[in-house]
């Protein structure tokens, strides 16, 4: 009998999976060993590259509008990322040059560019190029999985039994998988905002990732397996014991989820009718459908820095609005508030903006409204695209990390400034929108009267 084994990872999607091992794919599966080719060769061999990479291109590309169904437009842009990289010159350079002059095969020549772009990436240790690692890898595999004609095991045989178990995946993969009923999945790779992480939490499939080595734990297909999403540990072989524990659990979500639904239809009033508003707060537009569906009155928070993350340039304003617009019409006539984007000028480095300096401990140095006032145009780009929202009456503006009453102003007289730009443009919006901040600091605190 194998021993109960307990791994640690980074919680992706929270909740409790039980189920049995599907394993996708094993780490070392497409490991490709030195193969020289004759020089007559070489030509064929780079024509055999690029039909391969005509090949991966156009199977992204046809999973576009599924995508754009069931995780939104974000995740179709996501697509058309992953074939840029395909055409990356840091990849494709070496490959090329690996064939030509060293007579590599097409598979190792790709294998090997592959590697030295993800180690260069990993030794960054920055959150934008580690996402970058991630997508590198998985569009490479794909590439490589037609070089060699080897296709995976088939998505279609997850059954609602089945936690799968990969060193990657992609937003598609997490729609045939919620599809099949997945009970959920663990990965090698990834972090809590890579987009395979992202659209299993907007997908509501359990899931951990960063679990290195997972696949060549010893396990095989139907051996029993636990994901535990609210400690971020998956359980290999677990105990009867281990198992009785984990359904309790299982259950007691399941007897919470009713009766939330039952409660959901209640009035959200004191046993003496005094009327109480209910919202929600999200982190990404498409999580307005779960706010509705909970029956909330509104978002009491809308977090914005997910525009301004796991991307190389600032966003523009009509991006912004874009998203703005959407939360705004979907609540309607409900409130959302609106957060201004709380970020360390760290992120701003990774944006592509020059000159920002770099802080040892980014998280206690320049953020939220202090970064904001540093670099006003970014600011008003933000301010803009909310005030551009705003038309119906249902929008609010809250600002983060305020730490005296002279922030205020400036931040006033900043709005002023785009109110007036939007009159000349003679674009509409709420002239008496709301303003607030958010009470976060001592020194707000103190003097918020």
């Amino acid at each position: 009998m194998k021993k109960e084994t307990r791994l640690k990872g980074t919680i992706a999607s929270s909740g409790i999976a039980i189920g049995k091992v599907f394993i996708l794919e094993r780490e070392g599966d497409l490991l490709i060993p030195v193969h020289k080719i004759p020089k007559e060769n070489v030509k064929k061999e780079i024509a055999r590259y690029k039909q391969s990479l005509e090949k991966t291109k156009q199977e992204l590309s046809s999973t576009k509008e599924r995508i754009l169904k069931s995780l939104g437009k974000s995740h179709v842009d996501l697509v058309d990322a992953y074939i840029k990289l395909l055409d990356d010159r840091l990849f494709t350079h070496d490959i090329v040059r690996m064939i030509e002059e060293d007579q590599c095969s097409a598979e190792f020549s790709v294998s090997s560019s592959l590697n030295k772009v993800i180690q260069m990436f990993a030794r960054s240790g920055d959150d934008y190029f580690r996402g970058r690692m991630v997508d590198m890898k998985d569009v490479g595999q794909k590439l490589l999985r037609n070089l060699l004609e080897k296709k995976r095991k088939s998505l279609e045989k997850v059954t609602s039994q089945h936690i799968v178990v990969a060193a990657t995946l992609d937003p598609h993969d997490v729609i045939i998988l919620k599809e099949q009923n997945c009970a959920g999945f663990v990965l090698e790779v990834g972090t809590k905002t890579s987009h395979v992480a992202l659209a299993a939490q907007g997908l509501g499939i359990v899931s951990i990732v960063g679990l290195k080595d997972i696949t060549n734990q010893e396990i095989e297909d139907e051996d029993d397996i636990i994901i535990d999403g609210f400690q971020g540990f998956v359980i290999l072989h677990p105990t009867q014991e281990t198992l009785q524990e984990y359904k309790k659990q299982y259950e007691s979500l399941i007897r919470e989820k009713d009766e939330l639904i039952y409660l959901k239809k209640s009035k959200s009033e004191t046993r003496d009718h005094h009327k109480i508003d209910l919202l929600c707060n999200i982190d990404l537009p498409k999580e307005v459908d779960k706010v509705i569906e909970s029956s909330a009155e509104g978002i009491g928070l809308f977090r914005t820095e997910y525009q301004y993350t796991d991307r190389n340039s600032l966003p523009t304003e009509d991006e912004l609005y874009k998203d703005y617009n959407f939360v705004a019409q979907k609540v309607y006539p409900h409130p959302v508030v609106i957060r201004t984007f709380d970020i360390g000028a760290d992120k701003l480095s990774q944006l592509g903006l020059e000159g920002v300096v770099k802080e040892k401990v980014p998280s206690l140095g320049l953020r939220g409204v202090r970064l904001a006032l540093k670099y006003p145009e970014i600011f008003k780009t933000q301010i803009k695209a909310i005030l551009r929202a705003s038309q119906k009456g249902n929008v609010k503006i809250m600002f983060p990390m305020v730490t005296k009453a002279e922030e205020i102003d400036e931040i006033k007289k900043i709005i002023q400034e785009v109110k007036h730009e939007l009159k000349e443009q003679k674009v509409g919006f709420d002239e008496n929108i709301p303003v607030g901040v958010m009470i976060e600091t001592p020194s707000a605190a103190l003097t918020c009267d």
